[in-house]
């Protein structure tokens, strides 16, 4: 349901009560029970990249979680660099011994660190807590190098750029990720609907999509 009055992103306060609560029984939960794929979907949606464009180098998994995508990008990534709100994912995500840093952060803080040095970039059902994607992309764009990936996961809706649901998550329009996409000067490499998980026995849909950065600077 879409409020006039919608923040942009989520309260920071909120998404870390809500995984810091949920650690224990997040991969049972959504492995098992809501058949959760979403890093799958991501690492089949680079593949086509990897003998084309030079993926070695630093990977930044935002909103880590508890590392469910790191066994499936640790191959493609001199360094994997985690991030997450919540202290008690990241310990889960420091148990799997994938990472090579692991550090508590909001995601547009962490990734705007990094001055093109990035080799890639993934956001595995985590801009559904983000309405506004503006200064997330904004950040990327300067974060990875010319040429490199951002890969990411959203949920859908149609008719607006983007809503906050009545589950408390956001949705976003197709032609939201593109227009937002070439204004801060990505190449959309693809974007495809996929389902994520299962929710009371129904599919979820998802865009699964990959950015690259122009091999040129923004004017």
């Amino acid at each position: 349901m879409w409020h006039d009055k919608s923040p942009d992103t989520s309260p920071t306060a909120y998404i870390v009560n809500l995984f810091d609560s949920y650690a224990d029984r997040f991969d049972d939960h959504l492995v098992n029970t809501l058949q959760y794929r979403a890093p799958q979907l991501l690492r089949a949606a680079i593949e086509p990249l990897i003998d084309n464009i030079r993926l070695k180098g630093t990977i930044l998994d935002l909103d880590c979680g508890t590392g469910l995508c790191g066994p499936l990008f640790r191959d493609i990534a001199d360094q994997l660099i985690g991030v997450d709100l919540s202290p008690e994912m990241l310990e889960k995500a420091r148990q799997r011994e994938l990472y090579d840093t692991l550090q508590c952060d909001d995601i547009v803080t962490a990734i705007s660190a990094f001055d093109g040095n990035l080799a890639g970039a993934i956001a595995a059902d985590v801009l559904v807590y983000i309405g506004r994607l503006d200064p997330l992309l904004a950040s990327a764009y300067n974060a990875i190098q010319s040429g490199a990936w951002f890969a990411f996961t959203t949920e859908i809706c149609t008719g607006r750029d983007f809503e906050l649901e009545i589950t408390g998550r956001y949705s976003h329009s197709e032609e939201y990720l593109r227009r937002a996409a070439g204004e801060h000067g990505f190449d959309i490499v693809s974007l495809e609907k996929r389902i994520s998980r299962y929710q009371g026995g129904e599919p979820v849909n998802v865009n699964v999509t990959v950015l690259r950065r122009e091999a040129k600077n923004l004017s």
